[in-house]
């Protein structure tokens, strides 16, 4: 398995540029209605300031054999299991995200070779973290869905098996 790590550059880039990213991500999931919830903006930030975000995830993401994931992971599958966030939730989360530093790329003085290179990166690291985001909180609904003998009985609200009946 070839390694994948976020360009040094490109990591440079965002951690210089984090304020004004975190800025433009937070003014456009303002425009969804679904994080127009204070609670769930509000749990948004102080994810932000702890660093356990999803921004904070991209930028400590290395998909290498053996390498625990990210705090920000956890943080992200706990409020997707949670009654006041879900899967579409994340998507905007990242759509929202990504879309914020490709429009802080294009404030660059980069060449358009060099922008398009940067941007495929931020892509790359985007799809890798949030496809393992995915396997992580889905599993439990798929598991249901495809083992239909299981009810949500078994499960607690947290989505993890209770243990008491042999699956």
């Amino acid at each position: 398995m070839k390694q994948q790590t976020m360009d040094l550059k490109i990591r440079e880039f965002l951690l210089s540029n984090r304020k004004q990213i975190v800025h433009a991500w937070n003014r456009r999931l303002k425009g969804y209605p679904s994080f127009q919830d204070p609670v769930k903006f509000s749990t948004l930030q102080e994810e932000q300031e702890k660093e356990t975000d999803l921004f904070s995830a991209v930028l400590g993401w290395e998909n290498l054999p053996g390498k625990d994931l990210p705090d920000g992971i956890w943080s992200i599958v706990k409020r997707i299991h949670s009654p006041a966030y879900s899967v579409s939730d994340f998507a905007i989360e990242a759509y929202c995200l990504e879309d914020a530093v490709t429009h802080a790329l294009m404030r660059t003085k980069s060449t358009p070779e060099q922008m398009v290179a940067a941007n495929q990166e931020i892509r790359r690291s985007f799809f890798t973290l949030s496809q393992t985001i995915l396997e992580q909180s889905a599993g439990i609904y798929e598991y249901v869905v495809e083992n239909g003998k299981r009810a949500f009985c078994y499960f607690d609200c947290h989505g993890y098996y209770k243990g008491q009946h042999e699956l």
